[in-house]
């Protein structure tokens, strides 16, 4: 990077339909609420004066909405933005697109999935090693782009493992 550094901006994908009936979304695509597109193009409005030079969106249907929202005041063409399932939310297996109270979960162990040796409290919810890789190769085209100012459209939780990967690695984080 010759002694450049990058300004990654992690973005959340707005409120969706899903979540207001509490559906465990996953993989599946999901579709924003006029909150959700009200909350993106907040987002869009925000990023105006940071220059993003390009941005990283995950290829659900609710980050592609999201990303669409926000860039139309970003404005960005077409060429600066790159799909990646690097920035999918974590596959939840059997449990994707079912109500939480249709499963043997709690709302907490949702946000805890894993247990403290990262074995999946659910048998075929994608592995930490798994999300390890994706979440490195975010991390990957963020350090190999030309683009210094880089805008990622992910999901809460993704987000919140990207920056536990980057601090891991010891690259230094301003809020």
């Amino acid at each position: 990077m010759s002694g450049k550094y990058k300004e990654l901006y992690l973005a959340r994908h707005g409120e969706t339909i899903e979540n207001k009936k509490g559906i465990i979304q996953g993989w599946k695509g999901g579709f924003l609420t006029k909150n959700g597109f009200l909350q993106t193009a907040t987002l869009g409005l925000l990023m105006l004066d940071k220059g993003i030079e390009t941005i990283y969106t995950g290829d659900l249907n609710r980050q592609l909405q999201s990303t669409t929202q926000a860039n139309r005041l970003i404005n960005l063409p077409q060429e600066n933005i790159y799909l990646t399932k690097n920035l999918r939310e974590r596959h939840f297996g059997s449990a994707d697109g079912k109500k939480i109270s249709d499963t043997n979960l709690s709302i907490s162990e949702i946000g805890d999935i894993y247990s403290k040796n990262r074995t999946p409290k659910l048998l075929d919810i994608e592995t930490l090693d798994l999300v390890d890789k994706r979440t490195n190769g975010l991390i990957d085209l963020v350090l190999s782009s030309n683009a210094q100012k880089i805008m990622a459209m992910g999901s809460g939780w993704i987000n919140s493992y990207i920056v536990n990967n980057l601090t891991k690695e010891g690259y230094i984080l301003h809020p």
